[in-house]
């Protein structure tokens, strides 16, 4: 699939090709090596997960093997909100854990903003939900070794990859229009499913979008879960930044002509 570039004139698009600039959102995909999303650490989350347990009177799993991968975006002002999961596969696949997670959200109160260059900003933890260790009274609650996918070129190069394709369908030149994607990389290392969500880019076809974005080539390496592939979704956040340069040489090509007067 392939996005012709739609210009603004038709003067400037046999000129010159000055895209719409697209730049990553301000939101963390996660958080920064070294800083935790949760106050008292994992230990204290996954206590606390079993305390809101005990008390809303929850019920373990009837499928022991059931775990949930529960993406929080966190605010720069420590609020939290859940983040609405599209990868119904997945949903199904462990639909009592999925239930539960959003039974345990509300009452998680100590989360902890991601920080940069000293300034909160806002950024999504990752927390898995296992009802068998949750319920479990013996076994010990040790923190799961995540690994996300890894694209063999580099996954800064995906990332200019999928910046490019949504420069090259952009037909208006706003500032500050966003667009969120979801990338969901199977067990096997293949794309399996591309999500827009909470887009703000009207012109863009969203199905055509995502088929582009599936068609990127090159293999890639699976998330895992303690050395277990998974199936991982990738947040991707961009914001379309105002190009000035754009808006100037339009302005330029459509002045009246002069000369010879």
């Amino acid at each position: 699939m392939v996005f012709r570039f739609r210009c603004l004139s038709a003067l400037l698009c046999s000129l010159v090709f000055l895209f719409p600039v697209i730049t990553a959102a301000q939101i963390l995909e996660k958080y920064p090596y070294g800083q935790g999303f949760y106050d008292g650490g994992l230990n204290r989350l996954n206590e606390e997960l079993k305390e809101i347990a005990r008390a809303q009177s929850l019920k373990p799993c009837a499928e022991t093997g059931e775990r949930y991968p529960m993406a929080v975006l966190v605010n720069p002002d420590g609020r939290a909100r859940f983040i609405k999961d599209f990868d119904t596969l997945n949903i199904q696949r462990n639909k009592c854990a999925y239930e539960m997670s959003r039974k345990l959200f509300p009452h998680l109160k100590g989360w902890r903003a991601a920080t940069v260059d000293g300034k909160p900003v806002k950024a999504v933890a990752m927390v898995n939900i296992v009802p068998n260790v949750i319920f479990s009274e013996t076994r010990k609650v040790t923190p799961d070794i995540i690994i996300e996918p890894n694209y063999k070129k580099g996954n800064g190069n995906f990332h200019s990859q999928v910046k490019h394709i949504l420069e090259s369908s952009l037909a208006y030149n706003v500032d500050r229009r966003k667009v969120e994607l979801a990338v969901v990389i199977s067990p096997d290392g293949k794309i399996d499913d591309v999500q827009i969500r909470n887009t703000q880019l009207s012109e863009i076809n969203n199905n055509k979008l995502a088929a582009a974005i599936k068609s990127i080539k090159g293999v890639w390496r699976p998330g895992s879960v303690n050395g277990i592939p998974v199936r991982y979704t990738l947040l991707m956040n961009f914001q379309q930044d105002f190009n000035f340069d754009m808006e100037r040489e339009s302005e330029h090509r459509s002045m009246p002509d002069y000369r010879g007067f």
